[in-house]
């Protein structure tokens, strides 16, 4: 029982690995943004008109002589269009409101390199 058991368990563990390691991420760079209206450029997206789906800017920092990366839940999104590589989407909510010194840090920022998640 215990090596049944202990079996199931590396299969479990070896099979999310797997998982884990075949999911692709697709990443980009914002283009623009006018009010609500984000253009990001893509290489490659699966994604379709009507999609509402996370965004998530890169990230990096120093904190002392900590260095960091993270990728940064910024918004939730619906795609109004993909053309070339071209994703025009709207801004549904901002999940992520920085202020630094009394001023909204912009996290749409032309050239920010940026990712999406579903929902």
């Amino acid at each position: 029982m215990k090596n049944t058991i202990g079996l199931l368990f590396i299969t479990l563990l070896f099979n999310s690995f797997v998982s884990v390691s075949q999911t692709k991420e697709i990443k980009g760079k914002i283009i623009s943004k006018n009010g609500i209206v984000l253009i990001i450029a893509m290489n490659e997206s699966p994604v379709k008109k009507g999609d509402v789906l996370i965004l998530l800017k890169y990230t990096a920092g120093k904190v002392g002589k900590m260095e960091f990366t993270s990728w940064l839940d910024i918004a939730n999104v619906r795609i109004v269009s993909n053309i070339n590589g071209k994703i025009t989407l709207n801004i549904e909510k901002e999940n992520s409101v920085i202020i630094e010194n009394g001023k909204k840090n912009d996290h749409f920022t032309k050239d920010s390199e940026v990712k999406f998640t579903r929902l």
